[in-house]
């Protein structure tokens, strides 16, 4: 039995004992899902489907022997499994891995997860409701139980303002339910796109195949098609809110949610372009340091800015203009 049998022999134990792990393992559930996801990864990319399809039929079977809803279960492996079907497959790509199709897959897991929870589970929509919709009443009895009540007494907070801070908590609460979609695609997309790295790692050190290449962060470009996300979530924020239209601007602002932190990443990497091309002259650099410091809400909107426009200004190929603040 060659070397690559043995490895893919024992990445499918350790998925498989993984599998078991994720229902039945009572502390450091999250820990266990990622290892998981990094080895479904690794699992397709030694594999192909075949080792993938087994390793979730195990899954299902560990839930259920744990008894867990097949609610639950297809919940689950549409939010970790189809993401890690989409980063093994790019993992055996032999030229650059696009990185954007991993997060492209947990847009959609995520959505699919949403129409899901809203047409099959509407129970369990109303428990995830229940616990974003608090009255301020309960939110201060809550503070209360944690003692936060008694220290901010201690540094002056009067009963007016403990009413006003439990408040401005139960709208947060209210308000962050309705954005619960935009900021589970960017929390999935990073937990996913962490294991992909970490199965990428283990990957290169193991396999014998051509594995292909991340493309450097200097590099990394959103194309012009990418814009419309964040100009729909504009268009529909400010038409549901002039209409007095609440879903559209909902959808508005989970649109952006999904949006901006894409094109800050962009203009992150368009500002290490520059850094690294040596456009930068030393007077811009000590200011982008100072405004990071002293101001970096102004850096955000900077990077913002950078990446919104790179898709056609292309900040990185102009290079007849010398440097920048020199």
């Amino acid at each position: 039995m060659n070397r690559e049998k043995i490895r893919l022999l024992l990445i499918t134990a350790t998925v498989l004992f993984l599998a078991w792990l994720v229902f039945h393992l009572p502390v450091g559930g999250n820990l266990v899902v990622f290892l998981w996801v990094a080895g479904n990864i690794l699992l397709w990319a030694q594999g192909g489907p075949v080792p993938f399809f087994v390793s979730q039929g195990a899954t299902a079977l560990s839930a259920w022997t744990a008894g867990v809803e097949i609610k639950d279960l297809v919940l689950f492996l549409l939010l970790y499994a189809f993401p890690a079907a989409v980063g093994g497959r790019e993992l055996k790509r032999e030229d650059k891995i696009r990185l954007l199709r991993v997060p492209g897959a947990v847009a959609l897991a995520v959505l699919t997860a949403v129409l899901f929870l809203v047409f099959w589970d509407q129970e369990k929509m109303a428990a995830i409701k229940t616990n974003f919709f608090v009255r301020p009443e309960e939110v201060l009895v809550q503070l209360q139980q944690s003692g936060m009540v008694n220290l901010l007494g201690q540094k002056g907070a009067s009963t007016e303002d403990l009413q006003t801070l439990a408040e401005e908590i139960s709208r947060f609460l209210a308000t962050f339910y309705y954005l619960l979609p935009g900021f589970s695609v960017v929390w999935q997309s990073l937990f996913i796109l962490a294991a992909f790295y970490f199965a990428a790692y283990v990957f290169r050190r193991w396999s014998a195949e051509r594995v292909g290449q991340f493309p450097a962060f200097s590099s990394w470009r959103l194309s012009w098609p990418f814009l419309w996300l964040f100009i729909a979530g504009i268009i529909l924020e400010l038409a549901g809110s002039y209409f007095s239209l609440f879903t559209v601007q909902t959808l508005g602002r989970n649109l952006l949610v999904v949006a901006v932190p894409l094109f800050i990443a962009a203009g992150g990497a368009v500002l290490a372009g520059l850094w690294q091309q040596g456009r930068l002259g030393r007077g811009m650099k000590v200011f982008l340091v100072l405004i990071g410091v002293l101001l970096p809400q102004g850096l955000l909107i900077l990077l913002l800015l950078l990446g919104l426009f790179d898709p056609y200004v292309d900040f990185r190929r102009r290079r007849s203009g010398g440097t920048i603040g020199g």
